[in-house]
């Protein structure tokens, strides 16, 4: 209900970052070029993932139907996770607290190009789903099955099923028969191979911009000092609950106490700590798939070379429910977790949202909300000033940006207050507005408007346009060529 919570407070967004450059592709191609060929510059292929975004999109011209579909898939991957656990409502209230606190990553949910994040959940859902049952050749033929479908939606599909499997073959022996593992081997070789055909063959070379884009990922998911107390519950809380020995239990706690003090010391984001501790809580019960998913998961940000937060959800969603399970004597006192408090608990959380929504002013609750609702205010405030521009004497110019949006692991802090933030880069502002225009020459960097926002002004230039915004602040257009239009 967390992220359920969130997401209806964001919901709609409009064209958010990269979506204008998806827009713009879409709109140039049929859906079999689009599925084929993909964006612009772009040597990933993700052709089921590009299908789903051009079927959601252009037979409607409008970003919330990808945005539902998003968000249905993600609701129905934790629902799968669930369904999986012995320990569900405990995983209901961690899925909660979780959701709530680390909704920064999701906000793929608003991007056309969150067609190609979702599914990969839904895959780790579903091994968490068939693992007990890998021995029936059905179930086994199924992950195999779903692993190649995922990959046409994200290449990373591959990595996760082949550190799952080898997990699940160090765990029950009994599933190491020459056809399984030659099986398992080829689905990953296989949905690996595609993966580098279609992404041109390009390779990775290891440098230090890989660590940076870790840490960065795990910053902007603890974007704030509140979260980080978030993060030092959950590790604790999975050390003190491990289903081990006394003396492992307190080893387990000790390394968590260390592991969050290291944290403190190098400043680094709390949670590193839990999903250290996930792991190694993992390999004390011998629940080695659920250890190398996470470690797998972790490769994402790693090889991302961007930051997001995005990149972080399959690991917290992992851990999540790595915490949760083996935690039966928990489990069995919370029979107050149940239809009736679902019910209610949603009934609250919706009566927040409709608040939020008509901008009555909630304690605590507004000031988390703001940093959301100004993002999502910002994608329009961006469309009304796209609008006028067109039908005004500047169409024109292109648009720079005082604060452009920029790469997170770049400049990490920008990413987190974004209050003077662009809500897209000048590059796919760029491209959307040469093909609005059928102009395929270069911008002429003494031709454009400059755009500000949260307040942000610019000294000695002619303020063309406002927009004004009751979380965003007002947004601003100037002309700062001496001459005029």
């Amino acid at each position: 209900m967390g992220l359920s919570f969130w997401f209806l407070v964001g919901f709609p967004f409009q064209q958010h970052k990269e979506s204008y450059l998806h827009v713009v592709s879409i709109e140039q191609q049929s859906l079999l070029g689009y599925t084929i060929n993909g964006l612009r510059d772009c040597a990933e292929k993700k052709p089921l993932a590009f299908a789903l975004e051009w079927l959601a999109y252009k037979p409607w011209g409008s970003m919330c139907p990808i945005q539902v579909v998003n968000f249905i898939l993600t609701i129905a991957s934790w629902l799968i996770l669930c369904s999986a656990l012995k320990e569900r409502r405990l995983f209901s209230l961690l899925g909660l607290v979780v959701g709530g606190a680390f909704f920064s990553g999701y906000l793929y949910l608003f991007h056309l190009s969150g067609a190609g994040y979702a599914p990969l959940l839904l895959l780790i859902a579903l091994m968490f789903k068939l693992r007990e049952n890998l021995g029936d050749s059905r179930h086994f033929a199924l992950l195999a099955v779903a692993t190649v479908v995922v990959a046409l939606f994200h290449p990373f599909a591959c990595l996760l099923y082949a550190g799952f499997m080898f997990g699940a073959f160090l765990e029950n022996r009994k599933l190491v028969t020459r056809g399984r593992v030659i099986a398992a081997l080829v689905v990953a070789g296989a949905t690996a191979a595609a993966a580098s055909a279609m992404n041109g063959g390009a390779g990775h070379e290891v440098s230090w911009s890989n660590v940076e884009s870790l840490v960065c990922s795990l910053r902007t998911t603890e974007a704030y000092k509140l979260l980080a107390l978030v993060s030092v519950g959950l590790t604790i809380w999975t050390a003190a609950t491990a289903d081990v020995t006394r003396r492992s239990r307190g080893i387990l706690l000790l390394a968590a106490v260390v592991c969050i003090g290291a944290t403190v010391v190098a400043k680094m984001p709390v949670i590193a700590a839990w999903l250290l501790v996930c792991v190694l809580k993992s390999l004390l019960t011998r629940r080695f798939s659920g250890a190398l998913l996470v470690l797998g998961a972790v490769v994402l940000p790693f090889f991302g070379e961007v930051g997001t937060p995005t990149h972080m959800v399959y690991a917290v969603m992992i851990c999540t429910a790595l915490t949760a399970v083996d935690c039966t004597v928990i489990e069995s006192k919370l029979g107050w977790v149940n239809g009736r408090s679902a019910v209610a608990l949603g009934l609250v959380l919706g009566a927040l949202v409709v608040c939020l929504r008509l901008g009555v002013r909630v304690p605590v609750v507004s000031r988390l909300a703001q940093p959301l609702m100004a993002e999502r205010e910002k994608t329009y405030q961006m469309a009304s000033i796209l609008g006028w521009l067109e039908h005004s004497p500047y169409r024109d110019r292109y648009i720079s940006f005082d604060r452009p949006a920029v790469a997170t692991r770049l400049n990490y802090k920008q990413t987190i207050d974004r209050r003077n933030t662009a809500p897209t880069s000048e590059y796919y502002l760029d491209y959307y507005l040469g093909w609005l225009r059928h102009d395929s020459g270069k911008p002429n960097p003494n031709r454009r408007l400059v755009v500000t926002f949260g307040d942000s002004t610019l000294d000695g230039a002619k303020l063309v346009y406002s927009v004004p915004g009751r979380y965003a602040g007002l947004t601003r257009a100037y002309d700062t060529t001496r001459n005029g239009h």
